[in-house]
């Protein structure tokens, strides 16, 4: 994402073995008469059939997760779409959730719930929501942005005490990775003056699995 001098217009590119191609500018109108207000931030893989790429825009119809894929540029949820319970209201500028087969996971609201979605055909299936509980009894106080590795989805999450907690989900169960019990433990018994924290918002994924994230001590 960028910005073009002058006015700091905003508009969405992608490169692929050094040309570019620019997917959406601000203000420009889509064949449904819809114009780009804001841009979100994108997520990026590549394919087969050459790179994919995924962000959330805001419309003058409301917010709109799109696709860039084959040279198309594609609508893959809309405000008002079918999330279970309701309909979407607001979905999140972060980078959504991508792998690298195409499957998409995002934060929004669906119908007052603020949760993570998996976006299939259309519609949004919503996974956890911020008043569910984990397999603890630990409830969500603040959900953060999902990441996707293969068909695992990571959050990372604020509990009801302030911690900051990564999780996935796997086989439809939430399961807490970091930080540990026992790396909790190990911290009492040393000494330590501070529990260990994680930065929800700093966490970074690759296809692998492999995390990363700003925390102390």
């Amino acid at each position: 994402m960028g910005y073009l001098e002058p006015g700091g217009q905003a508009e969405m590119t992608v490169s692929e073995s050094g040309a570019t191609t620019v997917l959406a500018v601000q203000d420009t109108r889509l064949p449904d008469s819809e114009h780009f207000k804001l841009f979100g931030l994108p997520a990026s893989t590549v394919t087969a059939d050459g790179p994919l790429v995924a962000f959330m825009a805001r419309t003058d119809r409301g917010d709109t997760l799109f696709t860039f894929a084959r040279g198309k540029l594609s609508k893959v949820l809309s405000q008002s779409a079918s999330c279970g319970p309701g309909h979407i209201e607001f979905i999140s500028t972060a980078s959504p959730g991508l792998n690298r087969d195409g499957a998409l996971a995002v934060r929004g609201r669906c119908s007052g719930t603020m949760g993570i979605f998996l976006v299939k055909s259309g519609s949004a299936e919503l996974v956890v929501s911020a008043n569910q509980a984990t397999d603890r009894g630990a409830r969500f106080d603040r959900i953060g942005d999902p990441m996707l590795s293969e068909g695992t989805v990571f959050f990372g999450a604020l509990n009801s005490d302030g911690a900051g907690i990564l999780f996935d989900i796997f086989e439809g169960k939430i399961n807490q990775i970091a930080p540990k019990r026992d790396a909790c433990e190990q911290y009492r018994i040393s000494g330590a003056s501070s529990r260990h924290t994680i930065e929800t918002t700093s966490v970074s994924i690759n296809q692998r699995g492999q995390i990363a994230y700003l925390g102390s001590p």
